[in-house]
């Protein structure tokens, strides 16, 4: 619709409606779903100038909530457009609205009541935007409607998932302390925490399908483009990194194809590297290609020698680990059963660690032949239902019962079982014995590789931190639903985006 404008047109706007010496008034939200509320505040804001702007946050800054936004960025400008107190609509592509005062210089910018008291605003962003305001001669003003908020509405309404129905929630609110849960998220910040495992490099090539290959059975595709991404520890290396001050990894990269460089590029910079040249191997690559319409995975290439480490390559990973381990709070331990956790490696690792957190995973590679049992005497293991049933050969008895065996076998203190979209389970087995149960967040499931390394990148710092069970699997979940969202490794947690995903699902 002509009222839905550009970003670029605003400057031209700003002149036009100076000339005929027209007021500006500028709302900014998600606006994700359409209520009286919204009504009322752009009615309210209507009044104080001649012509109302209202600026959308884009789809990729939204973050109020597991599955948000629930309407996408042209749907929500689409409606808001039609509403007659509206006279235009633009998608702002940032985090905050200041690009849009600085470009637009409106006479008053309008928040709702909620906003009178910004130390509540767990971004800051209220008090960089009313700078911006004062900066450009405009005044903040404030409706004083009733406060409805989307956030609670579609979070406590059960629209976005079966996860987030109003009981589920208002559990998690009576147990959960919103402002102190913020508090422990914040104080992670003094953890050192070193990754160790295998180190591996995800490559997502994008194709569309095309046919048969005559006669013959296999498929041809045409190859759109491809995307690299760091997998493995270096994908919990960089989660961990938006927490911590300081993140060391021990792993091995190959004598051939090493990609150290491509290594380097992708890890954050508060992150150390101590690598072990492993020989003749290459550097774990796993090469997938994927429909690009469906996110389909079609087929799968690996290129590894997952061979245990000889004996030169174990005794120098050794040294790396004895010489720094007694440093870090915490020991995150991935195993994804490519041969660099051997049994006298993982006995180290397990006797020499602060803090020890450890996901020993069945993949395609591995199937069937992990060894969960080299671990001992540590304390969080994080697996999915389908690896502690395996462990078992047991597909019947409960999963509670499972992981109390399970805890008793190898002397853990916690174990969390994942169970796709069942959501979690984490059952503590110290002194005050305790199961907490989670339902999954995640709606938007784009790819699923990756969102365990999430939570086990989180959960471990929470349960080193000493949070309670309900604590890190809220927390936990909730990085895994952000992570679930996006393909592959492609970004990173970050912090305040988890900051605020906890505020809003809690609000």
């Amino acid at each position: 619709m002509h009222k839905i404008i550009k970003f670029d047109y605003l400057s031209n706007l700003k002149k036009k409606l100076r000339i005929k010496k027209k007021k500006i008034v500028l709302c900014h939200g998600t606006f994700d779903l359409l209520h009286i509320g919204h009504l009322k505040h752009f009615n309210s804001a209507k009044k104080y100038a001649d012509v109302l702007i209202v600026s959308i946050t884009s789809d990729k800054y939204v973050l109020k909530g597991p599955g948000r936004p629930l309407f996408n960025e042209t749907n929500r400008a689409l409606y808001l457009s039609n509403l007659s107190m509206i006279d235009y609509v633009v998608i702002n592509d940032s985090v905050t609205s200041i690009n849009l005062i600085n470009k637009l210089k409106p006479d008053f910018y309008c928040k709702g009541p909620d906003y009178k008291q910004n130390e509540l605003d767990i971004t800051g962003n209220i008090n960089k935007e009313i700078i911006a305001i004062k900066k450009n001669k405009g005044k903040i003003v404030y409706t004083d409607d009733e406060i409805f908020s989307s956030s609670k509405l579609i979070n406590f309404n059960n629209l976005n998932s079966e996860s987030l129905d109003p009981k589920n929630l208002n559990q998690m609110k009576n147990k959960i302390d919103t402002n102190s849960i913020i508090n422990k998220i914040n104080d992670l910040q003094k953890l050192k925490v070193l990754v160790i495992g295998e180190l591996i490099i995800d490559e997502y090539n994008f194709v569309e399908p095309v046919g048969k290959s005559g006669k013959e059975i296999n498929l041809v595709v045409h190859e759109t483009f491809k995307e690299k991404y760091l997998g493995g520890i270096g994908a919990i290396a960089n989660h961990v990194s938006s927490f911590v001050k300081e993140v060391n990894i021990i792993s091995c990269i190959g004598d051939q194809d090493s990609q150290l460089n491509f290594i380097k590029s992708k890890i954050s910079s508060n992150i150390k590297l101590n690598l072990t040249v492993k020989e003749n191997s290459p550097t774990i690559s796993k090469k997938r290609f994927i429909d690009e319409v469906s996110k389909n995975k079609i087929l799968g290439v690996y290129k590894m020698n997952d061979s245990d480490l000889n004996i030169n390559n174990e005794k120098q990973v050794i040294k790396k680990i004895d010489k720094i381990i007694k440093n870090y709070d915490l020991v995150i331990l991935a195993d994804y059963g490519h041969g660099i956790i051997t049994k006298k490696i993982a006995k180290i690792i397990c006797q020499k660690s602060n803090y020890l957190s450890v996901n020993s995973q069945n993949n395609a590679s591995n199937f069937g032949f992990q060894n969960l049992h080299k671990f001992k005497n540590f304390n969080l293991l994080i697996l999915n239902e389908g690896e502690i049933r395996l462990n078992f050969r047991d597909k019947k008895s409960s999963l509670e019962s499972l992981s109390k065996k399970l805890i008793k076998n190898l002397n853990v203190k916690k174990t969390i079982i994942t169970s796709g979209k069942d959501g979690s389970m984490i059952i503590n087995n110290t002194k005050v014995k305790k199961t907490s149960k989670s339902k999954a967040f995640a709606s938007n499931i784009v790819d699923k590789v990756g969102s365990g390394d999430a939570m086990l990148a989180i959960a471990s710092l929470c349960d080193k931190m000493k949070m309670n069970e309900d604590e890190i699997l809220l927390i936990s979940s909730l990085a895994a639903a952000q992570k679930i969202g996006t393909m592959g490794n492609k970004t990173k947690l970050n912090k305040l985006d988890l900051i605020k995903s906890v505020y809003y699902t809690l609000k």
